[in-house]
């Protein structure tokens, strides 16, 4: 159970909030908190596994209640905000700055069940993944800037690409951060973001880096020391020294795109193209990286340590085109010695080919040495344990792409070794060495779960040739896992397609029924179910009345306070016959200021009882328009009743009785109500 603290200064937000949360089987909300301080103190005493934190709050803000809770008790924080204020959205990256792992935007308007129910999805998904981040504990980017920012090359003719995902704010204000004002390369960067988010991020940006930032809003020169952003819902390209902006399909679901991104900086620059790949989810980025090494270019991925995410730089590693694999805080110094051409002197951050990483497992040392020396010949990474247990603690910190081990041990054997890693881990090919050779003792080997067998003593030649095809099984196999990944992806983007495709569809139902200012039901609507409804009184025998409703002298409203005050005179007459009827009647605009009823079972004198005591509440109600002006307005109404023994033939008959008897109540003086 993932349980979780809402913080937000609005009851209602987290009424609905908790609601929409606890709708979810795998989540409790554990604790409520209306301002930050408290925040703070119910985040101490419950310790939930997230904390759903509004930014704008009293007594203590969100993002000052971020950096307590990141110095008290660590917990991931996931900031809910406006998009439509962007000192908001500025307030939003400063909580991912001050430690809060992400932000999802709030629906515009007024909130309430429905317009949080729109990004329910999203904020479910993501305390889900934040959950199992914060239990790695990975959460957390690493805050600390360098010591000293990297030293500034004299010239360089490259041009740095960087794509980044969920957990990529932080971190790129980390990476960005750590250049100088004078860096020689232009450097564009895809980030995905909510939309509505990106001018907030890149406003908040140009205060984390000493480089300058440009929301691209039209084609521009690349220059060197600056950094380059496409605004919401469009891919970033270059051509020909300039940057452009795109709005072609989205890649992967995504638009921005960074294969978009990558590919064009390939085709365009070649061998002085350098990819940088974030943390992030998804495999977005993974075929621009494949086209930046195939041109001769760098590519850098994040490592899995302190990636948030370790989605797109997984991606680009196993299609093996990282040229480097290096930690956040190392990335600057990469750049360094790239844009440099390896004059910069830092060293061993990366080869040029990934490197496989073997853990040789033996209790004895002579025939380690034997190994490492052997397998290391062949450019492997080599890892070391002297018996079983240790092996599994080691695989369990990280895990290799090779085991290769020993069956003789002490503490605890290969055979017991082996079928440990097969029941706690995913796949790791297990290549076993065994002193003895007999046919049972290949059999017993092949049972605990390894995939090949070499019998002591062996020739060099044989064993690397044996690693090297595990390993290329291995690589297979992280190429399908990544393969069905990205499948899943898709899976789920085309489902979250769907739904939008339906509530665009449901949304666009309702447009064409309902008027558009008062929101109730317009002309057409009315018409359609009073017929239907007039056709099921006849066949049943049962009661329909109609109340036609008229406001008084409207033409004086709009003529002495303007048409905006008279839209709002009709908003609030809909609200109350709204507020009014039952569930089961209609009410809808029957054209100007005129609104009619649908009343189904209902008999003249109830509705006309009805009628009156809507009449009575408009006249006792003022409408404020501001803190100096009220308006206030009557109604005038008219009733008529369908009876099963009654003389009405049709429905238009019915209306026509009503109408005449609204005429009949303007006529005896206005403000009352007739009924036919």
């Amino acid at each position: 159970m993932i349980r979780v603290l809402i913080a937000d200064d609005s009851r209602l937000v987290r009424g609905v909030l908790r609601e929409i949360l606890e709708h979810d089987s795998e989540i409790e909300v554990v604790s409520e908190a209306g301002n930050g301080a408290e925040a703070v103190e119910r985040c101490i005493k419950d310790r939930p596994d997230i904390v759903l934190m509004d930014v704008q709050m009293p007594v203590m803000d969100g993002i000052e209640a971020v950096r307590r809770i990141m110095e008290s008790c660590p917990t991931p924080v996931i900031v809910l905000s406006a998009t439509v204020n962007s000192s908001e959205t500025r307030s939003a990256f400063t909580a991912l700055n001050a430690g809060a792992i992400d932000a999802i935007a709030k629906p515009s308007g007024v909130i309430s069940h429905d317009t949080l129910g729109d990004i329910a999805e999203e904020i479910i998904s993501r305390i889900k993944l934040y959950s199992k981040v914060g239990q790695k504990g990975k959460w957390a980017v690493d805050k600390q800037p360098l010591s000293e920012r990297i030293k500034t090359p004299s010239q360089s003719s490259k041009v740095i690409a960087i794509a980044a995902s969920t957990g990529g704010p932080g971190s790129l204000a980390s990476l960005l951060g750590s250049l100088k004002a004078d860096f020689p390369c232009p450097v564009l960067v895809v980030q995905h973001i909510t939309p509505g988010f990106m001018k907030g991020f890149a406003e908040w940006l140009a205060k984390e880096t000493p480089l300058e930032v440009h929301l691209v809003e039209h084609a521009m020169r690349l220059e060197p020391g600056n950094i380059y952003l496409p605004p919401d819902d469009h891919h970033l390209e270059v051509a020909r020294g300039s940057v452009t902006l795109s709005s072609a399909p989205p890649v992967l679901g995504c638009r921005p795109a960074a294969d978009v991104l990558f590919n064009s900086v390939a085709r365009e620059y070649g061998d002085r193209a350098v990819a940088v790949v974030l943390t992030g989810i998804g495999s977005d980025g993974a075929e621009g990286a494949a086209a930046i090494r195939k041109a001769g270019g760098e590519v850098i991925a994040q490592d899995e340590e302190t990636s948030i995410v370790f989605g797109m730089p997984r991606a680009v590693i196993e299609k093996g085109a990282a040229t480097h694999i290096a930690p956040l805080g190392r990335i600057p110094l990469v750049l360094a010695d790239i844009v440099s051409g390896g004059e910069s002197g830092e060293e061993g951050y990366g080869d040029k080919d990934v490197v496989q990483e073997v853990l040789v497992v033996d209790d004895s040392p002579t025939m380690r040495a034997m190994l490492y020396d052997i397998l290391s010949a062949g450019g492997h990474r080599i890892r070391q344990a002297e018996n079983g247990r240790i092996a599994l603690e080691e695989i369990a910190q990280k895990e290799p792409d090779l085991v290769v081990l020993d069956v003789m041990m002490p503490e605890m054997d290969g055979h017991a070794a082996c079928r440990k890693i097969r029941e706690l881990h995913g796949y790791i090919p297990v290549l076993m060495v065994t002193a003895k050779g007999a046919a049972e003792d290949l059999v017993k080997g092949l049972e605990a779960g390894a995939d090949d067998i070499i019998a002591k003593p062996f020739e060099p030649i044989e064993l690397s040739a044996r690693v090297s095809s595990l390993l290329r099984i291995r690589a297979l196999h992280q190429r399908l896992y990544t393969q069905n990944i990205e499948l899943e992806s898709k899976n789920k983007e085309l489902e979250r397609m769907a739904k939008a495709l339906n509530r665009a569809n449901k949304e666009l139902t309702l447009l064409s029924v309902t008027d558009g200012l008062t929101k109730s039901y317009n002309h057409r609507h009315f018409q359609e179910r009073f017929k239907a409804e007039f056709a099921r009184a006849e066949r049943y025998g049962t009661f329909l009345s109609v109340i036609l409703i008229d406001i008084d002298h409207f033409k004086k409203v709009n003529d002495t306070y303007g048409h905006p005050v008279g839209d709002q005179v009709l908003v609030r007459l809909v609200e109350i016959l709204q507020e009014s009827v039952r569930k089961e009647d209609l009410v809808a605009r029957y054209g100007g200021e005129e609104f009619v009823l649908m009343l189904p079972e209902t008999s003249g004198p109830r509705s006309l009882l009805l009628a009156r005591r809507i009449r009575e509440r408009v006249e006792s109600e003022l409408v404020r328009i501001d803190a100096g002006l009220a308006v206030a307005f009557t109604v005038s109404l008219g009733v008529a009743c369908y009876e099963p023994s009654g003389q009405i033939a049709n429905a238009e008959e019915l209306i026509a009785k009503a109408d005449a008897a609204l005429y009949r109540a303007k006529e005896n003086g206005r403000n009352r109500a007739e009924l036919a």
